[in-house]
């Protein structure tokens, strides 16, 4: 490698515009059965399978967390596909007893 070539930043190469969010980061136990006003969301794929990064408010208070709940991801597609966002909505945790385990959606 040319020494005299400058190293390049993988963080200013490879930009992902869409996570470019404002607001400080939270847990989903801090928005859990709370209203929140959803602005937009990313989509990414991870270990464990497809999450997303919601943009959102909690009391006049930009904040940003991740959910991955396929119930909440469909949700929020739907309502991005309507042209329904910003949206407020209440994150809650729901049991199935189809299957057995626990699951968030949106109200």
């Amino acid at each position: 490698m040319d020494e005299q070539q400058e190293t390049k930043k993988f963080s200013e190469e490879y930009k992902n515009e869409q996570f470019e969010f404002e607001g400080e980061r939270c847990e989903i136990g801090d928005v859990l059965d709370k209203e929140i006003k959803i602005y937009d969301f990313a989509k990414m794929s991870g270990t464990y399978g497809e999450f997303c990064c919601i943009d959102g408010e909690l009391n006049g208070k930009r904040i940003q967390f991740l959910v991955g709940s396929q119930v909440v991801i469909s949700q929020l597609d739907r309502a991005k596909q309507d042209n329904n966002l910003p949206i407020s909505a209440t994150i809650t945790k729901r049991h199935s007893e189809k299957t057995k385990r626990d699951y968030y959606t949106l109200s």
